[in-house]
């Protein structure tokens, strides 16, 4: 039975288990198509589900029944009840909009808090023009091509934060807000700490070229610093990229300035040879957006309209503040040399024009 299908049959057995409850007669609908089979299952249905017909339509199909008799014109309950009956009966789709996202890449993934933050704060925006919701972060560990695929079909994986490109905003529905404003253009470099004094001689793109630079392989600025003609040396799995670092088998890994000092204490005790390179930053181009697969185009719209609101009433801000002011003044990029480059894989959409959705070092 399709989802739509399921839950219209559940409304069903629901609302007439209601007049049963509440010792309701059947007068005027005695013609409704009510059959045995549909009775039969009444005696299985959790009790709980019956605390008010209000809560029951709002949880699971998103009708606010207020609103809705005022619009149609109907009072008395059961001329309420009648048309809910219809709708539940009559194939419309009321389903819950429901996320699925990403568990992390590793037990120890801390970037995964900030995003749940910002979706869910998305989505409670959105409460009372869409409804009710639900969230789930179970999806099992995929690296961002595996996403890609994923995020097509949208049945593990329905929602995804990726730094962009080309080929996700083809493939998937983007939301072109930079949900980290940005800051994941700025990237300190993690390196073993024996090779501190072979940065002290780095000042521009041509010196870091000459030291090769550890990427996961499925990653968007992976392919962005190969085809700036970067060494570099990638690996499938997210924890191998420090495992590596800390046996010298490349030189850095620019991290982004929100997510190395996490990166770094969490390891430091099992990895005892990384270090944060003091002196240098890079700033390539990179924003972060929410994809959404081309299979939820309402819960995309949902989420759009959710991230302009926190744009809007400067929620966005307060929590990237929340999450990263502190990485941010750790950071200290302004007595840093920062070297930039140019993202060659930048799609054209992305909306540099608006001022209000980056975050950068000046301001």
């Amino acid at each position: 039975m399709g989802q739509t299908a399921y839950q219209s049959s559940r409304m069903f057995l629901i609302l007439i288990r209601w007049f049963y409850i509440n010792d309701l007669n059947f007068v005027g609908i005695h013609n409704y198509p009510i059959h045995t089979n549909n009775l039969l299952v009444l005696n299985i249905l959790e009790p709980h589900l019956y605390t008010g017909l209000y809560k029951v339509v709002k949880t699971l199909f998103n009708i606010d029944l207020i609103s809705l008799a005022i619009n149609q014109k109907l009072f008395g309950f059961r001329n309420l009840l009648l048309l809910v009956l219809y709708l539940a009966t009559s194939g419309t789709s009321f389903a819950m909009d429901e996320i699925r996202f990403e568990s992390g890449q590793s037990d120890v993934d801390s970037r995964m808090s900030y995003k749940r933050e910002v979706l869910t704060t998305a989505m409670e925006k959105t409460v009372s023009n869409y409804g009710s919701y639900r969230f789930s972060d179970t999806a099992p560990r995929m690296n961002t091509l595996r996403a890609l695929n994923e995020m097509v079909e949208g049945k593990q994986l329905n929602v995804f934060i990726a730094l962009t490109n080309q080929s996700w905003e083809n493939k998937t529905i983007p939301i072109r807000i930079p949900v980290r404003r940005g800051i994941l253009s700025y990237r300190l470099l993690l390196i073993n700490k024996e090779d501190v004094e072979l940065f002290r001689g780095v000042k521009t793109v041509a010196d870091l070229k000459n030291i090769p630079v550890g990427l996961r392989q499925s990653w968007t600025i992976t392919r962005v610093m190969e085809t700036l003609g970067f060494d570099v040396v990638t690996t499938s799995d997210y924890e191998s990229i420090f495992s590596m670092l800390n046996r010298k088998r490349f030189g850095f890994s620019p991290r982004g300035v929100h997510e190395i000092y996490d990166e770094f204490e969490e390891r430091i005790q099992t990895l005892p040879n990384l270090a944060v390179e003091s002196t240098l930053a890079l700033y390539i181009p990179a924003p972060s957006y929410v994809f959404v697969s081309p299979q939820y185009p309402r819960l995309a719209k949902r989420l759009a309209d959710g991230l302009e609101k926190m744009v809007n009433d400067g929620s966005l801000q307060a929590i990237f503040e929340d999450h990263f002011g502190e990485h941010i003044k750790r950071a200290d990029l302004k007595n840093r040399t920062i070297i930039k480059m140019d993202n060659p894989l930048l799609p054209l959409a992305t909306p540099i024009q608006r001022q209000e959705l980056w975050w950068s070092p000046a301001n």
